[in-house]
C-alpha cells in the first residue's frame, strides 16, 4: 500500500479517477497515510464544483464548506440545481433527471453510483419509485415544501447563498442547472420516499426557474464575488425556459449592476419559442437578460429546435440589436441562421470579434454562400477564426476550422470550392 502512495501525484490521480465512489471511500479508509494521500482527489473530485439546492440541508452544507481550511478554497464552480418540492406533487410520477451524472460516468469509465453525492455519478432517470420497498412520506413532504417556501419568501435563501459565495476565496463561476443531482436530494430522498423533482414542465417549475434566477443574480451582486463565468442550463433541450422566464424587472436590472466587472463569459440554454406568437418580444426578452452583462467577451447561446413546426431563425433580429462592445467569441448551438447574417454580424463587429463557433447548426444557403462568407472575411477580418462542428446540410468534417490570416482564408475558399 504504501508503494502504491509514493507514485508521482500525476500517476496517482489517474489511479484515483477510475475508482468509483465506494473503492475511493474504501481506499481512504485503510490508514491515515492514504487519506493523506487521497486529500488532494477527494478535493478535486467532490469540491471543485459542489451542486446545491434550494434546501436549508444543502445551503448550510456550503456555508461550512466555504467555511472549510481545505475544501473551501478547493472550490472553483458553484451550480445551483433546479431540484425542489412541489405544493402537489404527483406521487405516482414524480422523478429526477440527471443527465449530466450519467454523462460524467460515461466519460470516466466508470459505473454510476447511487451512493456518491456532488460532483459525479448518480442514476439518472431512475425514480425512488422503481424501488416498491419505499413508501412516500406524504407529511414529511409538506415540511420539506413549507420549509422551502419559508426560505425563499424570508430572505433566507438569499442570505445562505450570499454568505456562501462570500466564504469561497476562488469562486471562479456560477450556474444554474438541472442536469446534476445537487448535495442533498438524496438524503430527502431517503427521508420522504420520493426525489425532489427538477422536470420543467409544470405549472409550479417555471416559476421557481424564475425566483432561482433573480435569487442567484442577487447572491453574487451582493457578495462581490469575483465571478469569471455564468452559465443557465436549466431544462433539457425540449423544456428549454423561454426569454419571458428570464427578464428581469427594471429593479434587478439596477441592482444586478453591482455584480463583478470580471464575469466576462455567459452560456445560455434558450427554447426558440416566442409566448403567444410574440417574436418580437422574444428578442426583447432575451437582450434585455444578456445586456445585464455589457462587458462580456464570450457569449454562447443553445437556442433548441422547437418539437413541433417549423424551425425558425431567431438570429436573423437578434444579432443586429446584440450590445456587446467588448464581445471576443460568440458561440451558437442547435440553431438555424443563413450565411447572409453571420458575414454582416462578423463584418460589424470586426473591431472585436475574433471568433465564431457553430455546433450542430442548420445554414441555409449552400456552397456558394459559404465561399461568399469566407470571401467576405479574407477582405474584411482576415484574422478571424471560424469553427464549424456538425454543420448537417454541408457536412463539414468535425472540428472544421478556418481563418486567422488572409492566406488561410484562401485556402479555406479552394478547398470549400473542390468539394
Amino acid at each position: 500500500m504504501l508503494q502504491l502512495f509514493q507514485l508521482p501525484n500525476e500517476v496517482l490521480a489517474i489511479i484515483f479517477a477510475g475508482l468509483d465512489a465506494n473503492a475511493f471511500f474504501a481506499l481512504r479508509l485503510t490508514c491515515r497515510h492514504a487519506q493523506s494521500a487521497t486529500l488532494l482527489a477527494f478535493t478535486n473530485r467532490y469540491f471543485q464544483t459542489r451542486y446545491m439546492m434550494l434546501s436549508r440541508l444543502s445551503l448550510e452544507n456550503l456555508v461550512m464548506i466555504g467555511r472549510h481550511p481545505t475544501f473551501g478554497p478547493a472550490v472553483t464552480r458553484v451550480e445551483v440545481c433546479t431540484d425542489h418540492f412541489v405544493r402537489f406533487p404527483d406521487i405516482g410520477f414524480n422523478f429526477a433527471r440527471h443527465e449530466g451524472d450519467m454523462l460524467l460516468a460515461i466519460q470516466e469509465g466508470r459505473c454510476q453510483s447511487t451512493g456518491e453525492e456532488g460532483l459525479g455519478t448518480d442514476q439518472d432517470i431512475v425514480s425512488s419509485q422503481a424501488s416498491e420497498e419505499m413508501t412516500v412520506d406524504k407529511a414529511a413532504y409538506q415540511l420539506l415544501w413549507e420549509e422551502q417556501e419559508h426560505l425563499i419568501t424570508s430572505g433566507l435563501v438569499q442570505a445562505y447563498l450570499t454568505k456562501g459565495l462570500m466564504t469561497l476565496p476562488n469562486i471562479e463561476a456560477a450556474a444554474i442547472s438541472n442536469r446534476h443531482r445537487p448535495w442533498g436530494a438524496l438524503v430527502h430522498e431517503r427521508q420522504i420516499g420520493l426525489p425532489p423533482t427538477n422536470i420543467l414542465d409544470d405549472f409550479e417549475d417555471i416559476p421557481f426557474v424564475s425566483q432561482v434566477l433573480r435569487i442567484t443574480l442577487t447572491a453574487i451582486a451582493t457578495s462581490g464575488a469575483a465571478l469569471s463565468s455564468f452559465a443557465l442550463m436549466a431544462g433539457f433541450p425540449r423544456e428549454a425556459i423561454t426569454p419571458d422566464i428570464i427578464r428581469p424587472s427594471e429593479a434587478y436590472i439596477q441592482y444586478y449592476g453591482n455584480i463583478s466587472a470580471s464575469l466576462k463569459e455567459l452560456t445560455l440554454n434558450i427554447s426558440p419559442t416566442a409566448k403567444s406568437d410574440a417574436d418580437d418580444q422574444w428578442t426583447d426578452d432575451l437582450l434585455a437578460f444578456i445586456h445585464i452583462f455589457s462587458q462580456l467577451t464570450h457569449l454562447d447561446l443553445i437556442i433548441g429546435p422547437i418539437e413541433f413546426g417549423p424551425r425558425v431563425n431567431r438570429l436573423r433580429h437578434l444579432m443586429p440589436r446584440l450590445q456587446l462592445p467588448s464581445l471576443q467569441h460568440f458561440g451558437l448551438y442547435n440553431t438555424c441562421c443563413s450565411v447572409q447574417d453571420l458575414g454582416v454580424f462578423i463584418v460589424r463587429r470586426k473591431a472585436t470579434l475574433q471568433g465564431l463557433h457553430l455546433f450542430r447548426i442548420a445554414v441555409s444557403g449552400g456552397v456558394d454562400h459559404w465561399k461568399s462568407l469566407f470571401a467576405l472575411i479574407r477582405a474584411h477580418h482576415p484574422s478571424f477564426e471560424l469553427y464549424i462542428n456538425e454543420e448537417g446540410k454541408e457536412r463539414f468534417e468535425d472540428d472544421f476550422q478556418a481563418g486567422g490570416s488572409h492566406e488561410e482564408w484562401t485556402r479555406a475558399i479552394e478547398a470549400i470550392v473542390a468539394r
